[in-house]
């Protein structure tokens, strides 16, 4: 009985949102990365003339879902192609340290792979900063 309190519990906390800590704290398990990385990267969005920006790759999967995430939401953004530009590249290893696209760029916030909850998060964080 004990247990089925718990997984009541449990699912009713997702239910009511509980369930997106994770995606800040980074408590993914494992050696999974945060996805929701906090930090000042408005230097790269004025760079590029975007109130975001999506680094990705051409034959990357989770970056086509991504852009369509994007386009379905209305967003404008600017897009790095890590594959056509050097400078992509060394942006995305050496300044934001990843290894993998897609990476979303906010003003204080960087979405460092996709995953639609954490997306609608990510934008809904976005629209709320001035």
């Amino acid at each position: 009985m004990p247990n089925r309190i718990l997984a009541i519990a449990a699912l009713t906390a997702l239910l009511l949102g509980a369930g997106t800590s994770w995606l800040i704290r980074g408590q993914r398990g494992g050696d999974a990365p945060e996805l929701l990385v906090q930090g000042d990267y408005s230097d790269i969005l004025d760079a590029h003339a975007a109130p975001l920006v999506l680094l990705t790759a051409p034959d990357c999967e989770f970056s086509g879902l991504a852009r369509s995430h994007l386009a379905l939401s209305g967003v404008a953004y600017a897009e790095i192609s890590v594959d056509a530009s050097p400078r992509g590249q060394q942006l995305l290893r050496e300044r934001l340290a990843m290894r993998s696209v897609p990476v979303l760029l906010g003003r204080t916030e960087m979405l460092t792979a996709y995953d639609r909850d954490a997306m609608d998060l990510f934008l809904a964080r976005q629209a709320r900063l001035p």
